[in-house]
């Protein structure tokens, strides 16, 4: 993996990591998916809009967990970007403000 900025952008590397489309079929639905579980979630533009466009799809979602990253003994003095118990309202408010969604979210911490 490629870490140094001037070598990532001398290779056309791309700066955006999100998945961001336009949907092809506005009145589609999925029916199966009951949770979401992502792991590493930051509170970063394309990932909450990752998560509210799959809680639009899904219908039948229950439950969304959005968990840290996975840290060890070691790890657990790094700063993480996790957003705080206080920003963890404003997040939620943000990925589910206009769509209907009975799903629940929740934000987890995870130590190995």
């Amino acid at each position: 993996m490629k870490t140094d900025a001037k070598e990532r952008k001398s290779l056309s590397y791309s700066e955006n990591k999100g998945a961001e489309w336009e949907s092809s079929a506005i009145a589609f639905q999925h029916q199966s998916l009951v949770t979401l579980a992502i792991f590493g979630f930051r509170a970063r533009d394309y990932m909450m809009n990752y998560v509210r466009r799959v809680m639009e799809t899904a219908v039948n979602l229950k439950a969304v967990f959005l968990y840290d990253r996975l840290t060890c003994d070691k790890c657990r003095s790094i700063l993480s970007r996790f957003p705080p118990k206080w920003k963890q309202d404003c997040v939620e408010k943000f990925i589910t403000n206009g769509i209907k969604s009975s799903a629940i979210m929740q934000f987890q911490t995870i130590a190995i």
